[in-house]
């Protein structure tokens, strides 16, 4: 804490948190009404918040030793700028509830309530819970609900057809709450797309809760505690609960960098999908029908009609498992009677030559750290659309495109099911050319960047003979060495992603998928681009290295006849992001193009 005395002139600086566990990393922010400030701790299982008052209100919630809730006024006097600030400027730290090890959760403020998103009690995905605004409130937390339509004008008790907004249940994941005056936004995910929802609040409801908190005792409270059925004595009753919509089949939307104003009446969100540029709308809170396209992003040149996109769930070897596959196309390549012929049971719908012949297909993944792909537009596609490549984005498991299960164990993709991730992406090459007969494997070419280099680097070892061209961008393909080095940066916060290699069962795992340890002598390979950085602090630039000559060293006989070629370009002024200048990142782009291209009989002079 910096401080300054009544005549501007600084103290001595205060620590108020150190965080001293390596597995953990702090950010610093203000809840959406900037009442308070929050200090978050986390790691990729586990976190922590504090909260510092910033007393931008008149009131502060506390809770007494007899567990009852009550509200008293802040000291604070007016700048003379018209806003209010705290008269004591030092204002303990507080923690909203202490990290319980694999409990996350995330947290905004409005008037008097923490909103809170946490997985807490094990759920499959976060539940949206709201607890008076102190500390130590995890004994308070209760679940957010909402009634039937038809019961929502009716009397404020909570009866059996309330239901929870969130619950934490595979039906809806949830990702983020942002609280305004008289609405909060919800941001998740449902059948693999990405959504947005708004809560309407009426705070007259919500009057009903203080009483329910002070009138429970500690037993009550904790027995009513994280239970996705219970809705009795929750925090808040939702007045609206609506989905925003949108007509394409796939695309991405999220809230605005911009929505920074508490009572703001409208919020701006950003939409875009495979085909549809990225648009900036602009929607009331209480009328979602309201829509006002603010801006648009221009690409010169691009005619929309020219091209067409498709959802498709592929199964896995599993027979359980449909993965979620994105196609993005022109029209003249793949005729519209074929697309919807995909999404047929028959196992022989497209085996006719004449409603499609096999074009070239370019395959995309990443499949990590519950990170999401999304359906998303890119500019840069489009020199490969044009030249009748059809770009395809698997969804494997490792994200979390369909929910935090997607990503979890036991069936999602890290830790002991790691596995899952690089066999969902063979099991989506297999069916583009042996089921949906989309392509042929001298015209399917694949790629992935970082965790997504490990990703294709496991297939092509897996299935060498099912790509003809694979991309490997700053790829982590040497997993058991790096990931047992402590010493190589961020690799101890990795290792609640892929194990600790330094434990029997995880080195026994990682060794069975690590790219750099299961190259096949003698097999046929695609032909291999990989990209490193000198200065990449996350995929170390012997990585790359170290598997091109490896591969170069079993397929010298194999690849050598077939004219495969294995090469790596190392920048040397890089980091992992590639190159921070615009336009050398365009050559980068263009020179993986090239290779692309040529590899696959496509180049034109």
């Amino acid at each position: 804490r910096h401080k300054l005395d009544d005549n501007n002139r600084e103290e001595e600086d205060e620590l108020i948190l150190e965080e001293k566990d390596e597995m953990f990393w702090l950010s610093v922010y203000k809840t959406t009404d900037e009442q308070y400030l929050l200090i978050d701790s986390q790691s990729t299982e586990t976190s922590e918040i504090h909260f510092l008052h910033l007393a931008s209100d008149t009131t502060n919630t506390t809770r007494g030793n007899n567990g009852n809730i009550t509200t008293q006024k802040n000291n604070t006097f007016n700048k003379g700028d018209g806003k209010e600030i705290s008269s004591s400027s030092s204002s303990l730290l507080k923690c909203v509830a202490k990290r319980r090890k694999k409990v996350l959760y995330n947290i905004d403020h409005r008037h008097g309530k923490w909103w809170i998103q946490s997985n807490v009690g094990g759920l499959p995905n976060y539940a949206l819970f709201t607890a008076p605004a102190i500390e130590n409130s995890e004994t308070f937390w209760k679940l957010v609900v909402g009634r039937e339509e038809d019961e929502r004008r009716d009397t404020n008790n909570v009866n059996e057809k309330s239901f929870a907004l969130f619950d934490g249940s595979n039906e809806r994941s949830l990702d983020d709450v942002t609280c305004f005056d008289t609405h909060a936004v919800a941001i998740g995910r449902e059948n693999g797309l990405p959504r947005i929802w708004f809560i309407g609040i009426d705070d007259n409801n919500d009057e009903m809760t203080e009483k329910a908190y002070s009138n429970s005792d500690d037993n009550t409270s904790k027995r009513n505690d994280y239970d996705a059925t219970s809705i009795k004595a929750t925090a808040v009753l939702a007045s609206e609960f609506e989905r925003l919509e949108f007509e394409e089949e796939a695309f991405d939307v999220e809230l605005s960098g911009v929505n920074n104003n508490f009572y703001a009446k409208s919020v701006v969100v950003v939409y875009d999908s495979l085909v549809t540029p990225t648009q900036q709308i602009s929607i009331k809170l209480d009328n979602l029908a309201h829509r006002t396209l603010l801006k648009e992003y221009d690409v010169p040149g691009y005619d929309k009609k020219l091209y067409s996109s498709k959802r498709i769930m592929v199964s896995s070897r599993d027979g359980m498992t449909q993965i979620p596959v994105d196609l993005v196309y022109r029209k003249d390549v793949m005729d519209e009677d074929f697309v919807v012929s995909l999404s047929s049971s028959s196992p022989s719908r497209n085996n006719d030559p004449q409603l499609h012949k096999p074009v070239p297909v370019h395959l995309y993944a990443y499949g990590a750290y519950g990170s999401c792909e999304e359906a998303e537009f890119g500019s840069s596609l489009l020199p490969l659309l044009d030249r009748g490549i059809i770009y395809a984005v698997a969804h494997v498991r490792g994200g979390g495109e369909m929910g935090r299960p997607w990503y979890e164990e036991p069936n999602g993709g890290k830790y002991l099911c790691k596995n899952n991730t690089f066999n969902d992406f063979v099991d989506v090459a297999r069916w583009l050319v042996c089921d949906a007969n989309i392509t042929t494997s001298d015209m399917l070419s694949c790629e992935g960047r970082s965790a997504g280099g490990l990703t294709v680097g496991a297939a092509i070892n897996q299935a060498p003979d099912l790509f003809r061209v694979a991309i490997l961008g700053v790829p982590a393909v040497d997993v058991v060495a790096s990931m047992a080095d402590s010493s190589i940066n961020l690799v101890v916060t990795e290792w609640e992603e892929w194990g600790n290699p330094n434990e029997v069962k995880y080195f026994e795992y990682m060794k069975g998928y690590s790219p750099m340890d299961n190259v096949r002598t003698n097999a046929t390979y695609p032909s291999c681009l990989l990209t490193g950085g000198l200065h990449d602090p996350r995929v170390q630039f012997w990585e790359p290295a170290k598997f091109t000559a490896t591969l170069r060293h079993a397929t010298a006989i194999a690849n050598d006849k077939e004219d495969r070629p294995i090469c790596l370009k190392m920048e040397m002024s890089a980091g992992h992001f590639s190159a921070s200048d615009r336009y050398k990142y365009w050559r980068e782009l263009a020179f993986d193009y090239a290779f692309l291209l040529d590899q696959l009989g496509l180049f034109q002079k």
